[in-house]
């Protein structure tokens, strides 16, 4: 019998409309890769090439032209010289973008540390309370729900979500969120008495919206006994004791 036609692809899968798709797809997104990866490719470049067996010139880091700007290049020496872990150099970028007010450009250099370190909470984190300055809540959420998946007990995290919960003025669930912040920091001890007395500010909030009186005026004296001086809790508790004076306790 003949022998059975050898197996083949019929058509080209890498077609040239594909090819210019990915093109076009890639500056996007770029898999997490960002300026500063590039900038700091560049620089080992820089010197591979002026070295043997290239033809050899006298290069340093002070001669290195970057191809973004001088904080990158900055970034990329310090990475080169191994003073930087290369999360931290894209933690300090993201920093940077801060600074100059452009929230985007910090989102991808955080995006490019979690994409290498998935389980590492800290740049979801980031990413969540870069959405949330921007009042984008839904995406905020998830993102935060991401964290807690990775260190579902920090209190921090959990003192975020009570927070953003308020703003989707979901407050039972900002109330639940508030709550287990608090008392996993009994053990931990994340939060400074002045952030301490904002939580329960928060989690005071959470309980009046839900007339809950007792549990909101107890959250209130204890924001007040740690700070004293902190104005917003003294309102709220006046305010509550008009609101029942007026109304009841109904």
């Amino acid at each position: 019998t003949n022998p059975p036609e050898p197996i083949a692809w019929k058509e080209n899968l890498l077609t040239d409309e594909l090819v210019e798709r990915v093109i076009q797809q890639f500056p996007k997104d770029s898999g997490g890769v960002t300026s500063l990866d590039l900038e700091f490719g560049e620089l080992q470049n820089y010197f591979l090439v002026n070295r043997w067996p290239f033809p050899e010139s006298p290069v340093s880091f002070e001669t290195y032209r970057p191809i973004g700007n001088e904080m990158t290049k900055t970034l990329a020496i310090e990475h080169s010289r191994q003073e930087l872990f290369w999360d931290e150099m894209h933690l300090r970028m993201a920093d940077y973008y801060l600074e100059k007010g452009d929230i985007d450009k910090a989102r991808k250099e955080w995006a490019a540390i979690y994409y290498v370190y998935p389980e590492n909470y800290l740049p979801i984190m980031k990413i969540a309370d870069s959405f949330v300055q921007q009042e984008r809540y839904r995406l905020a959420k998830t993102w935060y729900e991401r964290a807690l998946k990775r260190n579902p007990d920090h209190p921090n995290l959990l003192g975020k979500m009570g927070n953003l919960y308020i703003f989707l003025k979901q407050f039972d669930k900002a109330a639940e969120n508030l709550d287990a912040s608090l008392k996993n920091d009994e053990n931990r001890k994340f939060f400074s008495e002045e952030q301490k007395a904002n939580l329960y500010y928060l989690l005071a909030v959470s309980h009046a919206n839900l007339k809950k009186w007792s549990e909101a005026t107890d959250a209130l004296e204890k924001s007040i006994a740690l700070k004293p001086d902190f104005q917003a809790p003294k309102k709220l508790k006046s305010d509550i004791q008009n609101y029942i004076a007026k109304h009841g306790r109904n």
